[in-house]
């Protein structure tokens, strides 16, 4: 397989992938998302909510960070999702303004 076929199957996209979440603060009070996409998406943020609400997402801004290998350069994004309730279920996507997750959902500590 050649290198360009290679970034085909597994290089980054402007549709986030890589999705992870990470406890940096309080888990029954916060959550940290991660995603990746192409170097072509400039901004990113998390938008999340208590599931099954019908309330409005809340926004949680995201950092970015290039990091390059020898497939290509991608951004990582990271944001801060705080202010949760203790055991409490909800359900967030990320991305930017044109290309958004799936809806995902995670419940917090109590």
């Amino acid at each position: 397989m050649t290198k360009n076929e290679w970034k085909q199957l597994r290089g980054s996209r402007p549709s986030p992938d890589h999705i992870m979440l990470s406890i940096k603060h309080d888990p029954a009070a916060s959550r940290t998302v991660k995603w990746r996409t192409s170097t072509v998406v400039t901004e990113g943020f998390a938008l999340y909510r208590e599931q099954g609400s019908a309330g409005e997402w809340k926004k949680a801004r995201a950092e970015k960070n290039i990091f390059s290998t020898d497939l290509d350069e991608s951004c990582y994004f990271f944001a801060d999702m705080n202010g949760l309730l203790p055991d409490t279920r909800y359900e967030y996507t990320v991305g930017d303004h044109e290309n958004r997750s799936g809806i995902f959902t995670f419940k917090t500590a109590k």
